[in-house]
């Protein structure tokens, strides 16, 4: 037996595409990508609980930093805001995007605020330095 066809009998049949299931399947044509809803939903909470560490570093980094005036900020606020915006970007990634990407801050970029950005002005100034800064990176995307 030749290589090419030793190769092309032990190769695996590619899969066929099953019809979509329901509606959630047809609209991020899950089974078009060769999944299942189950298995999106476990991939889900997979997700979920590796990205769950940010809503409890989130508030310890920014809470614990003070900005020039000393003002700190409230950690239930933080968490709060760090819960909300992780998951309606994750929405919009998912409904407007169809593609299963989460979204959560950076602890890079939340470590810069709070260490180098506040002790030099004040929060409301800081948090205005982080909307420009994402508004030029949504624009080069």
């Amino acid at each position: 037996m030749s290589t090419t066809a030793a190769a092309k009998a032990s190769a695996p049949e590619p899969k066929v595409p099953q019809e979509p299931s329901s509606g959630l399947d047809r609209f991020f044509k899950i089974s078009e990508r060769g999944s299942t809803v189950a298995r999106e939903v476990r991939g889900g909470f997979a997700t979920f609980f590796a990205m769950a560490y940010i809503i409890v570093l989130n508030p310890i980094i920014l809470g614990s930093a003070k900005d020039m005036y000393g003002h700190q900020l409230d950690s239930g606020q933080l968490v709060t805001a760090t819960v909300l915006t992780a998951a309606f970007s994750t929405l919009l990634m998912g409904v407007i995007g169809n593609v299963p990407i989460a979204l959560a801050a950076g602890l890079g970029v939340n470590t810069v605020v709070a260490l180098q950005l506040a002790p030099r002005m004040s929060w409301p100034d800081a948090m205005g330095m982080v909307v420009l800064a994402g508004i030029v990176v949504m624009l080069l995307v």
